[in-house]
């Protein structure tokens, strides 16, 4: 049964130190280059929206909110449909002199519920700060008149505008640099791993005898090694 000698493992960890730092070095070194020279930044505009009906005015109860709920979740499946992103689309192009398709934007805007309450949130990712908040603004007003169409006749009142945000939330430097340390710290790990596993040459008799099962007559010494040796000292 082929095992694993966890001492000769941790021997070749702390023989190899200086291996192991050069790589998690170069492993950290190529994510920050890789986030600070070539990732694309994207910024994001976010906006909420509440859905309401005109006999909630007096206080929202838990079948109000359960309600809300199952609303909400029939707003985002017509607020993905490709009806809807057309109509961005032409508002957007439109405003910034574009030509992006609806597909395109599609890919960069999501929805999300805010916790159990009202509201949902509409969140715009871009390459360009000013076209996510352009696209955010272009799908809150679109967004009304599809949800009264193919939903319901209740109201979807955005709580504000779209604003520009310059700050870039992609990517994340400091995550992907711990990233690239985990990364290499664990692949040199796993390769050193593999080089104990598949030696099987034997460096000491404790070790052939336990291996082996056998008695040691005698040891016959290295003449190469010794010739080396001497050569050196003198």
């Amino acid at each position: 049964m082929e095992y694993v000698d966890l001492k000769a493992y941790f021997e070749k960890l702390l023989k190899n130190w200086l291996i192991i730092v050069l790589c998690c070095v170069i492993g950290v070194s190529a994510a920050f280059i890789y986030s600070e020279f070539f990732a694309t930044r994207m910024y994001q505009s976010s906006v909420k929206m509440s859905v309401r009906e005109s006999d909630w005015s007096q206080g929202i109860t838990s079948v109000g909110v359960e309600v809300a709920g199952e609303m909400i979740e029939n707003c985002f499946v017509v607020l993905e449909d490709s009806v809807m992103f057309e109509k961005v689309a032409k508002t957007v192009n439109q405003e910034l002199d574009t030509n992006y398709s609806a597909a395109q934007i599609n890919s960069w805007v999501s929805y999300s519920r805010v916790g159990e309450s009202v509201f949902f949130r509409v969140n715009v990712r871009t390459p360009d700060p000013e076209l996510s908040a352009v696209i955010c603004n272009a799908v809150i007003a679109v967004a009304p008149e599809m949800i009264v169409q193919y939903v319901a006749n209740i109201p979807v009142v955005p709580v504000d505008d779209a604003k520009i945000n310059y700050n870039p939330v992609s990517p994340n430097t400091s995550k992907n640099v711990i990233l690239g340390f985990m990364v290499a710290f664990v692949l040199i790990c796993g390769i050193i791993f593999l080089v104990v596993y598949f030696d099987k040459t034997v460096n000491d008799e404790e070790k052939l005898k336990e291996r082996y099962d056998i008695s040691i007559l005698g040891v016959i010494p290295n003449a190469n090694a010794v010739t080396k040796r001497y050569t050196y000292l003198k």
